[in-house]
């Protein structure tokens, strides 16, 4: 039952200037044959080869750092590829990056869930949960340049070195190095489409434009959930995929512990996102199968205090919703996202019209100003070459996800709300469950996993680990 006039939450697309933008299914990782992306999605029946664009296996991320001796850091296809490639930049610091990335690696693959392993060393596991990303790395480099090309990912994930466990980065980056980045082709509504056509195949109905509005219960269990427009679902079970402070709102608080509906309502956001959605001119960037990220100063351990919308953004990130326009076309489309404080919207947030409020056009302007600014610090002309373009803010990802700030990720998912601290798929109510990024992490991947966890708690999981595990090494 959805919201939305589209299923598939963030990967879903729009059309806007003539272009189809993704909202949030920018890239994905280990989706070679045999990796646990490719498996997990064979397993469910959805994996079709012609959904996907390989990105440049050089450098399909590069990142450009603002006054640093090494300005550009590339990640390509391979762990091979990319300890060269660091080693050439910090030739002094070859054999802590050989030690560096074998241990990420290493970590990522006893990940139960990403690996699909029955038989894993757990002690390891909850050590790399408990451990921050800063304190791993500072034990092994102390360059600060090399430490802001290792903490890049955070701008992608959106949680700090300092709060984010060495374990989930780890998932991140290892899913993007083992086999290079992939776009999507079509958006990521076709492969939605795919999942839509299996969910339907076993009897699996979709319902569109019916928001949630209550939850019914009865006997301490849920017994039915009532949509806006006055339709009641009822069932068995029922799985939750939203903010976890909606959650209380459409049950009631009373159907949880004290202590659950405390970690809940007291829990951080993460931040903001702007997107600016852009068509500019063809030759405005060197290679739309890269995507690049925009550093502006050393990456702090944990999240700076807002600061004006017109400074130059900590991190921007750009990407390209079709990886195959020819050099021959003129024109081409591009997004850009960036941190955005919700302090810098919340003036506007109980305006229905906000959109069209001058208060918050200038804002928006603002902050597509200094992102440009930044972006053309080193050496592009997107500004200048940028047909036309709109930007969104976290007051627009709010009319489509309804998390209480609009955050593109939910609750901030530092140490103390991930790992052993996640957030159960199993909730004190019997047959209600939750599931989602709110419950692991954020992106495509961490999502699935998130499904398969839940899901676990219904049917059980170890058949279906061991049957996923079986397609990786046949």
């Amino acid at each position: 039952v959805e919201s939305h006039y589209k299923p598939g939450g963030y990967m879903h697309s729009f059309d806007k200037m003539g272009y189809t933008y993704d909202s949030g299914a920018h890239y994905v990782g280990a989706l070679q044959e045999r990796e646990p992306f490719w498996a997990l999605l064979q397993y469910l029946g959805a994996y079709d080869d012609s959904l996907f664009v390989p990105l440049d296996e050089e450098a399909f991320d590069t990142f450009y750092f603002k006054d640093q001796k090494v300005e550009q850091v590339s990640f390509g296809k391979g762990y091979e590829r990319v300890i060269d490639h660091f080693s050439q930049l910090f030739p002094q610091e070859r054999e802590n990056i050989v030690k560096y990335f074998h241990l990420l690696r290493d970590t990522a693959r006893n990940f139960p869930t990403y690996e699909f392993l029955v038989d894993y060393d757990q002690q390891s596991l909850l050590k790399a949960l408990d451990t921050s990303l800063e304190t791993v790395a500072k034990e092994i480099f102390s360059n600060q340049e090399l430490l802001n090309a290792i903490y890049g990912y955070c701008g992608l994930h959106g949680v700090m070195p300092a709060d984010v466990s060495f374990g989930l980065n780890s998932l991140i980056v290892d899913s993007l190095i083992r086999s290079g980045g992939y776009g999507f082709r079509g958006s990521g509504d076709a492969l939605v489409n795919n999942l839509l056509r299996e969910v339907e195949k076993l009897g699996g109905e979709v319902f569109l434009r019916h928001k949630i509005t209550k939850f019914e219960f009865e006997n301490s269990k849920v017994s039915a959930v009532v949509s806006q427009r006055g339709q009641v679902f009822k069932g068995d079970n029922f799985m939750f995929s939203g903010h976890p402070k909606d959650l209380l709102s459409l049950s009631g608080e009373d159907k949880f512990s004290k202590p659950y509906v405390k970690r809940i309502k007291n829990g951080p956001e993460s931040i903001g996102i702007l997107g600016l959605y852009g068509v500019a001119k063809r030759d405005a960037v060197p290679n739309i199968k890269r995507n690049y990220y925009y550093v502006s100063q050393d990456v702090p351990g944990t999240m700076p205090p807002a600061h004006s919308p017109s400074d130059e953004p900590m991190i921007s990130f750009m990407t390209f919703p079709d990886r195959e326009v020819p050099e021959s076309e003129e024109k081409m489309a591009y997004s850009l996202h960036a941190p955005q404080f919700y302090d810098w919207v919340n003036p506007y947030k109980d305006n229905k019209l906000y959109s069209k409020d001058e208060g918050y056009i200038d804002l928006k302007s603002q902050i597509s100003d200094s992102l440009f600014q930044l972006i053309d610090s080193f050496g592009f002309e997107l500004k200048e070459k940028t047909i036309e373009f709109e930007g969104s803010t976290s007051l627009t990802n709010r009319r489509f996800n309804t998390s209480p700030e609009g955050s593109a990720y939910g609750i901030y998912h530092s140490m103390q709300y991930t790992g052993a601290r996640a957030l159960s798929g199993r909730t004190k109510v019997d047959n209600l469950y939750v599931t989602g990024q709110n419950t692991l992490f954020p992106g495509i991947m961490a999502a699935s996993i998130a499904g398969l966890r839940t899901t676990g708690f219904m049917i059980g999981v170890k058949d279906h680990i061991k049957s996923i595990r079986k397609l990786m090494d046949s």
